[in-house]
């Protein structure tokens, strides 16, 4: 009798502690995989060879975006919560990016663009990522055009993107132009 107790608190708590956790994610409106990363219905699963997810990015006349993300990051979550919420956010990135995410800590295989097969927690070394979430842009040659550290409000979130599909980083670094582009004269001074 005892023991049978036991079993059904164990499995009771257990479910006291997950629903919760379920009904926020149900509830926020965002999704969460398998490995209990945030995701979103149009990221585009990686095909475990960085150089076939560039290869794909190409074929649709998009740039390759990196969203490395882990689970338990808080402002990973926030970017889901916030800034997809945000339909002009998201048609810009949709139209322009082939997104793919990895996990920072994760133990799945992954092939890098030279073809070395690594964890994606290796990898994520190999590309210096050191904190979620930071998006890593991609050109059709895999050389890192640019890479947004961290979670960023709209409207500079939205700007960072905005900046990559616009090629802003073949004219200036990325302050400069966001000022040239959205506040305009009065970060001249003019």
């Amino acid at each position: 009798m005892k023991r049978s107790f036991v079993k059904f608190f164990v499995l009771y708590l257990g479910l006291l502690l997950t629903v919760p956790a379920a009904w926020a994610a149900e509830s926020g409106g965002v999704a969460i995989d398998a490995d209990g990363l945030f995701t979103e219905s149009w990221f585009n699963p990686t095909t475990g060879d960085l150089s076939k997810d560039l290869q794909a990015a190409i074929g649709q006349g998009k740039t390759l975006a990196i969203f490395w993300e882990q689970p338990g990051c808080e402002y990973c979550q926030r970017m889901h919560e916030v800034n997809f919420k945000d339909e002009g956010t998201v048609k810009l990135i949709r139209d322009n990016f082939y997104v793919v995410m990895l996990n920072m800590r994760g133990d799945r295989l992954i092939k890098d663009f030279d073809g070395t097969e690594m964890t994606q927690a290796d990898l994520s070394n190999a590309h210096r990522v050191t904190g979620t979430p930071v998006v890593e842009f991609r050109d059709q040659h895999a050389r890192e055009v640019f890479r947004m550290p961290g979670y960023a409000e709209n409207p500079l979130f939205i700007g960072v993107f905005d900046y990559v599909a616009s090629r802003g980083y073949t004219e200036a670094p990325l302050a400069q132009w966001y000022k040239a582009k959205y506040l305009g004269k009065e970060a001249s001074g003019g």
